[in-house]
């Protein structure tokens, strides 16, 4: 893990793919697994 530099960034770019993963599983919940 880098100290200090590119925080931002890369705290920028985790929220994003927590997002995408979010939404993934609610879609999967949605759609019950199959």
């Amino acid at each position: 893990m880098h100290q200090g530099g590119s925080f931002k960034g890369a705290s920028r770019s985790f929220i994003r793919r927590v997002a995408y993963l979010h939404l993934f599983l609610a879609r999967v919940a949605q759609t019950g697994w199959r």
